[in-house]
């Protein structure tokens, strides 16, 4: 039996350095204001096409001509407040709000995921739950006797992997990863036993490194750093040599989709949204020196991130060996889609829904997936939102009464970044139920670049939360 890896970066990370008011825990149903037609009195619900029942983008529906604008400055005790928006709104027509469920342990479940998977190879690996969670016996332990991790090797088409299984039940999230024990054999190399997720295009290049000690982070390459690891200089050029690499296989969008789709839906049998499978989601990114050049002025990258085998477990040097790395496969990203907009449930996204599979030339070479909720059904096709300028007015009212400037001890803090996404407000009746409701996320930097973020309900301006570092 090969090694078993380690279970990192899936588990959550500690917030020690984060300070979060208290959450505003108002169930959707027992609110006074109208959100809107219900599902129930829509004969025509099942249209989820983009036009709301009276066909405004968000912008019309906001009071706003195209910018999200407001300037203000105030004082918050010796704190000076900037709010200073200029800012494109979405491009939304419809908002429905949703019922969501909180994640549950359920062993049969996990039953049938080993099964689908492995089949009659599948095989239960004794381990040490307090190594990969923590002692429960520790000092400010969340763990509980409730806490599953479980660790399973098998043979999935024709591909030995190592399959791991982990719940946590102080905040209800479920872990399930899976790693080849042999990633050479991907490629019929020996040698290369680490696999690397890069951007097409990257300047910020999210990867992993699986082997013996665990997973890798990720790296910004716009940043001076890049110098240390390779002695290319314009990271530009490492962009567009690492492009001259052919890969071994060549998907469409619409068959990398398909393949990420079946496979989270029907093996392993879970609810995700199309939404939240990005295999063409486009964002802006930067490369040092591009404005100069323009060489590479408006590149796009994707999430669907080709797959690099190396034999160096070092990413640096991995890229100055690049004559030794084989491009092999695509990484498609799971991410809390909902719709056109991200959704949390804290909004610190630890609890989020998020993962990646990694399909290659010789089929599916890992996934991992981390859920805290499941999307259930819509409430109402399309809620009723605050205009932007009483958005504006409870996002100074929250300010206000919520941040203590003497606790945060900052001489000025600049909000200038604001967008909607959905919110999980838990339900006062019924535990682990959640009602998904459009909110407001406004950002703010102070003059040493710590942040702040305030979260307000998109329906009626009502506060959620605060989270300052």
């Amino acid at each position: 039996m090969r090694n078993v890896y380690r279970f990192r970066g899936i588990l959550l990370a500690a917030l020690m350095s984060l300070s979060i008011v208290g959450c505003n825990k108002q169930a959707i149903d027992d609110v006074e204001y109208d959100l809107g037609e219900s599902v129930e009195d829509n004969t025509s619900s099942s249209n989820t096409s983009n036009k709301s029942q009276n066909g405004q983008l968000l912008a019309e529906r906001l009071g706003v001509d195209d910018k999200l604008t407001y300037k203000e400055e105030f004082p918050l005790g010796r704190t000076k407040i900037v709010l200073d928006f200029n800012s494109d709104p979405q491009e939304i027509y419809q908002i429905p709000s949703y019922q969501a469920d909180s994640a549950v342990y359920d062993a049969a479940k996990e039953d049938e995921i080993v099964k689908n998977l492995f089949g009659d190879t599948a095989k239960r690996i004794d381990v040490d739950i307090d190594e990969y969670l923590g002692s429960k016996d520790a000092e400010g332990s969340l763990r509980s006797e409730k806490d599953v991790f479980h660790v399973y090797e098998g043979e999935y088409e024709g591909n030995d992997f190592i399959l791991y299984y982990a719940y946590q039940e102080y905040n209800n999230t479920i872990d399930i990863s899976m790693r080849p024990v042999d990633v050479g054999s991907f490629i019929d190399d020996p040698k290369k036993q680490y696999i690397y997720h890069i951007s097409a295009n990257p300047s910020f290049c999210s990867y992993f490194v699986e082997d013996e000690i665990g997973i890798g982070g990720n790296v910004n390459l716009s940043e001076d750093v890049i110098s240390d690891l390779t002695p290319i200089d314009n990271i530009s050029e490492v962009s567009l040599e690492l492009n001259d690499i052919p890969n071994r296989y060549s998907a469409s969008d619409d068959q990398l989709f398909d393949i990420a789709s079946n496979f989270f839906r029907h093996t392993l049998g879970l609810d995700i949204m199309d939404e939240s499978i990005c295999v063409n989601l486009q964002n802006d990114f930067y490369v040092e020196g591009s404005e100069e050049s323009g060489e590479l002025e408006g590149s796009k990258f994707s999430e669907r991130e080709e797959l690099y085998f190396s034999d160096s477990k070092e990413f640096g040097d991995a890229i100055d060996k690049k004559d030794n790395l084989i491009k092999d496969g695509y990484s498609v990203s799971i991410t809390s889609k909902i719709g056109e907009m991200n959704s949390t449930i804290n909004g610190l996204y630890a609890d989020d829904n998020y993962g990646w599979i990694s399909i290659t030339s010789k089929g599916i070479a890992g996934f991992e997936y981390h859920y805290g909720y499941t999307i259930g059904e819509m409430i109402t096709e399309d809620v009723q939102m605050l205009k932007f300028d009483g958005i504006m007015e409870s996002l100074k009212n929250a300010i206000t009464e919520y941040m203590d400037p003497e606790e945060l001890k900052r001489s000025e803090i600049t909000f200038n970044e604001c967008y909607l996404e959905y919110y999980g407000l838990s339900s006062p009746d019924k535990k682990g139920e959640y009602t998904f409701i459009p909110a407001w996320v406004f950002w703010g930097l102070d003059t040493q670049g710590k942040y702040s973020m305030v979260i307000l309900n998109a329906v009626d301006g009502s506060f959620i939360t605060m989270i300052n570092e």
